[in-house]
């Protein structure tokens, strides 16, 4: 399984660790496995996001199904439904969280804000460049 990120990433974007935390802070959601009853841990960024990813596709899908998540040298079944995590080796099992990004709307629409800056920018400059391409093909004024 690829993440949506790699997916989706512009070519020749580099996806380093900024990266991943930027795009953690933009989900919708952050995920959290139990260690022990009543305590949990964060996914690792990578898995988080893929958790996410996951979780938004089978939601489309008008049901929930169980996946496979590749984190380091294990392998898991994620059952969303029942919010647990198999360990494919061990079989040990442990429940799981999703707890939602309080920000997510906010941080969207800061996006949206900041798309819109950028598109009128974009058509300023094209009008820009196409002034100035039209005053170059015109003959000099006596």
């Amino acid at each position: 399984l690829k993440p949506f990120w790699l997916k989706s990433a512009p070519v020749g974007c580099a996806l380093g660790r900024p990266f991943l935390q930027h795009t953690r802070a933009m989900a919708a959601a952050w995920w959290y496995y139990e260690v022990a009853p009543g305590k949990v841990l964060p996914y690792p960024d990578e898995e988080g996001v893929e958790l996410e990813n996951l979780y938004q596709e089978n939601k489309r899908q008008q049901g929930f199904s169980k996946v496979t998540l590749v984190s380091g040298k294990y392998q898991y079944e994620i059952d969303f439904g029942q919010m647990i995590q198999t360990n494919r080796q061990t079989m040990r099992t442990r429940g799981i969280q999703r707890r939602q990004n309080p920000r997510h709307r906010e941080l969207l629409d800061q996006l949206a804000e900041k798309d819109q800056v950028i598109g009128q920018l974009g058509g300023q400059l094209h009008n820009a460049q196409t002034d100035a391409m039209t005053a170059e093909r015109l003959p000099p004024q006596q």
